[in-house]
């Protein structure tokens, strides 16, 4: 949906951005990378069907998140 503006799920082109960190209550949509710093989520929601789609904006972001985590390395773990 971020590069498309469609929904895959219902090909609506009525998609909403939702940037990070937008705050509900004690919850954001963001994505800890160390106790004081976090990645922002952008999310984009279908206002047709709600599908949604979250993304990393930053690629410096990405690269420090993806050094903390690391990566799948038994498919296993991907449920």
């Amino acid at each position: 949906m971020k590069h498309s503006r469609k929904c895959p799920k219902c090909e609506s082109e009525e998609i909403i951005k939702i940037p990070g960190p937008a705050t509900v209550g004690y919850s954001s949509n963001t994505v800890p990378k160390s106790w004081i710093k976090s990645a922002n989520v952008d999310r984009y929601v279908c206002s047709v069907c709600g599908y949604s789609e979250e993304w990393i904006a930053k690629a410096k972001d990405l690269a420090d998140l993806s050094k903390k985590y690391g990566k799948i390395e038994d498919l296993d773990e991907f449920v």
